[in-house]
């Protein structure tokens, strides 16, 4: 069985495993900067009683492809923004050591 990790990655690539760096980028940014890796590839939460017994499981399903690009859409200016931020600290653009 894939880990959850795996089977976002595979989710992200599709089915043939073809795919833009850049849709793995903003998979990735978005788990880090938002936190919400539990969003993207879903979760069980078990509720129990102080006994110890379990009383039910809500399942949280993944988040819907198209949901996840209206999401980077709407954060793509943030993600700019914070692009100039750090050029205007460092200095000018392209110069020195690539990361």
């Amino acid at each position: 069985m894939e880990s959850p990790l795996n089977q976002l990655k595979s989710r992200i690539l599709g089915r043939k495993g073809k795919s833009s760096k850049t849709e793995l980028t903003n998979m990735l940014f978005m788990v880090r900067e938002f936190g919400c890796l539990g969003e993207l590839i879903g979760r069980d939460f078990e509720v129990r009683d102080p006994k110890g017994k379990l009383v039910f499981t809500i399942r949280q399903k993944p988040m819907a492809i198209s949901q996840m690009n209206k999401l980077l859409k709407e954060f793509g200016p943030l993600k700019q923004l914070d692009r100039e931020i750090e050029e205007k600290k460092w200095g000018t653009k392209n110069k020195g050591r690539k990361h």
